[in-house]
């Protein structure tokens, strides 16, 4: 599709000393990328495969097939923009029935998988981010108080939409 992939968790991954595997993957289904991660759950004893989207939901799920290694799936939500994503979701939430356990992020996006009958016993809340109090303070009172001690300090990147809990 002349998409150029996106290697650079894979190159910190190498760069940590981690065995990694680049599994190409051409079109919206790639057969051969499937049986490449089938190799690697064989040749690596690989007992759970965790996947987080429908296309990588498909390709865990048919890798799988077989050898049957526990399938894992965190769920952050199906878009519905068009009849091409509505077909997307009705397929992965189907697909998702047959996993082990699925992690959503929100009530929200449990609601759809237990009416598509995956088993509610196989499906854990965690909610995506940290629920932080309103505050009257302003940004520059908040950032000079988390700027002072050892403390952590966690950002965000995200899309928010009332599917992921997110205002």
């Amino acid at each position: 599709t002349g998409k150029t992939p996106h290697l650079e968790v894979l190159d910190v991954a190498r760069r940590s000393g981690l065995d990694t595997n680049e599994i190409p993957c051409h079109g919206r289904f790639d057969r051969r990328a499937v049986l490449a991660i089938r190799k690697l759950v064989k040749d690596y004893s690989i007992d759970v495969i965790h996947s987080h989207d429908p296309k990588t939901n498909l390709y865990a799920y048919f890798a799988a097939s077989g050898g049957r290694p526990g399938l894992v799936s965190t769920c952050h939500t199906w878009y519905s923009v068009s009849l091409t994503d509505d077909v997307v979701s009705v397929i992965d939430r189907t697909v998702l029935g047959g996993f082990d356990a699925v992690v959503v992020v929100s009530d929200a996006i449990r609601r759809p998988l237990r009416r598509s009958l995956v088993s509610n016993r196989r499906i854990t809340t965690i909610d995506n981010g940290i629920d932080c109090p309103a505050s009257s303070r302003t940004g520059s009172a908040i950032r000079d108080e988390v700027r002072t001690g050892n403390r952590v300090v966690f950002g965000t990147a995200a899309r928010l939409s009332h599917q992921k809990g997110l205002p």
